[in-house]
């Protein structure tokens, strides 16, 4: 987090969006 937290973050936003997605079209289907 002290190292690079943009990229870190960037990273975790990209993570949790896609794991969001892939949640939400599973419960959908």
């Amino acid at each position: 987090m002290t190292s690079a937290p943009e990229p870190d973050s960037a990273r975790n936003a990209t993570s949790s969006r896609r794991n969001f997605l892939t949640a939400t079209a599973g419960i959908a289907a």
